[in-house]
């Protein structure tokens, strides 16, 4: 079995977040664990458990070996993504004006 990393979503706010050694979730992607054989299983259960009590979302494993770990989408995740500035809503505040149907 190769080693993994796990992610997912923090349900409350979206944030990106990553189980640790002390199967724990974290916002700091260096503090991800690396699981292997008997912990992987306990990190799975972990990731269950979290599912199940709705804390979080999206969650998937990472193969550690060099190629996914260090894939474009793991570093703008690791990087507290979006890779965009999102548009500011410039409406004023009060009544939309009538469009002319």
């Amino acid at each position: 079995m190769s080693d993994v990393m796990f992610t997912a979503n923090r349900l409350d706010n979206g944030a990106v977040i990553w189980l640790t050694a002390a199967l724990r979730w974290s916002e700091a992607a260096r503090q991800a664990a690396v699981f292997s054989d008997d912990g992987a299983e306990a990190a799975r259960d972990e990731v269950a458990a979290a599912c199940h009590r709705n804390f979080i979302v999206a969650a998937y494993e990472v193969a550690v070996d060099g190629r996914a770990d260090t894939s474009m989408r793991e570093r703008i995740r690791a990087g507290r993504g979006p890779t965009i500035t999102p548009p500011q809503d410039n409406l004023a505040p009060g009544p939309r004006p009538a469009t002319g149907d």
